[in-house]
């Protein structure tokens, strides 16, 4: 839910990897204004979508299918490392979007299938979340999980169809 900031950082002179990151923009870095960690905040994405606090379902998953298919298209990655964090769900501790469990499955299946459909190898993995409730919390962390077996599902049948079709 807060910006990428580490990721950016790490691979800001790298020319062979693009960072884009989709955030609260009022989240991070909470206003620190400390000497030491006044480095806080300056880090930047390649692509940088900060989304107003309390964003929902519809306005997060318009921003998405709106700049993510266009960065595949333009960047032609090799590979896509998705970090699907759970703290934009809308009862986290921590976060300030609002996005349902059903809006975490969307994103993850939209971000899934796109790569599939581009022909691209994807690893995704958990992130984030913030809540007392730790069966609920894992849930969520597995909601990553649930939409690429789906996804792998419905690959894997139009697969078996198409063979079938052919012999």
């Amino acid at each position: 839910v807060h910006q990428g900031d580490g990721t950016a950082e790490i691979f800001k002179d790298d020319q062979s990897v693009f960072t884009f990151s989709m955030h609260c923009s009022q989240n991070f870095p909470f206003g620190f204004n400390v000497k030491s960690l006044s480095y806080l905040g300056q880090d930047r994405s390649d692509l940088d979508i900060g989304l107003p606090q309390g964003c929902k379902d519809e306005e997060y998953m318009k921003e998405l299918t709106t700049h993510l298919p266009r960065v595949i298209q333009e960047v032609e990655p090799d590979l896509i490392l998705y970090i699907g964090g759970i703290d934009v769900w809308e009862g986290d501790a921590l976060g300030k979007l609002s996005i349902t469990e059903d809006g975490i499955f969307k994103r993850d299946h939209f971000v899934v299938d796109l790569a599939l459909q581009s022909g691209i190898p994807i690893s995704c993995m958990i992130g984030g979340g913030y809540d007392q409730n730790r069966k609920r919390l894992a849930m969520r962390h597995s909601i990553v999980h649930q939409a690429t077996i789906e996804v792998w599902r419905k690959y894997r049948c139009s697969e078996q169809a198409e063979k079938a079709i052919n012999t």
